[in-house]
């Protein structure tokens, strides 16, 4: 694409954000387990699959998306599920756990800058704005979507968060 070429983009990245750009497994361990013990007032450390970041990692892989993880490993029941979505931000901002880019994305997004980038997440569009901001990465995004930007109940892997990403970049 040629950049002073006023037709729509045809071409487009579309990124995931945790584990993909940025390894955030710590942090949202980290994250995951204040907000359980908010929620529950049950330490976080009695749930199995806050007990590491393996066990985490194990437990996501396991769910559909964030709102069934809460669900089937914590045994959130729906208005727990959106009080838990609601701290999510929140607490993400006040973490002092450290996230890092992941190897290779700052030349990958260099070698492809001819096209437009978007991300399409489950984490907040502030967090991932300020990560990528802070790493001199936010540059290279257009559109972000996070969880706010898509509705509760059309959240990934529905494609609601995709097709707005692409009608954004187009």
């Amino acid at each position: 694409m040629n950049r002073a070429d006023p037709s729509p983009a045809r071409h487009a990245v579309i990124w995931d954000y945790d584990g993909t750009l940025v390894d955030t497994w710590e942090r949202n361990l980290s994250v995951t387990r204040e907000i359980v013990t908010t929620v529950t007032s049950r330490p976080a450390d009695s749930y199995e699959a806050l007990a590491s970041v393996a066990s985490y990692r194990a437990a996501t892989v396991r769910s559909r998306n964030w709102r069934d993880l809460y669900s089937t490993e914590f045994g959130f029941p729906e208005e727990h599920i959106d009080q838990a979505g609601a701290l999510w931000t929140e607490y993400q901002h006040r973490s002092t756990t450290a996230v890092r880019v992941i190897d290779g994305v700052p030349d990958t997004l260099r070698a492809l800058d001819h096209l437009p980038h978007g991300i399409v997440s489950q984490n907040a569009k502030s967090i991932i704005s300020s990560v990528l901001d802070a790493s001199e990465l936010g540059g290279h995004f257009q559109a972000i979507i996070g969880y706010a930007e898509v509705a509760m109940s059309a959240q990934k892997p529905a494609p609601d968060g995709l097709l707005h990403c692409i009608g954004q970049l187009t």
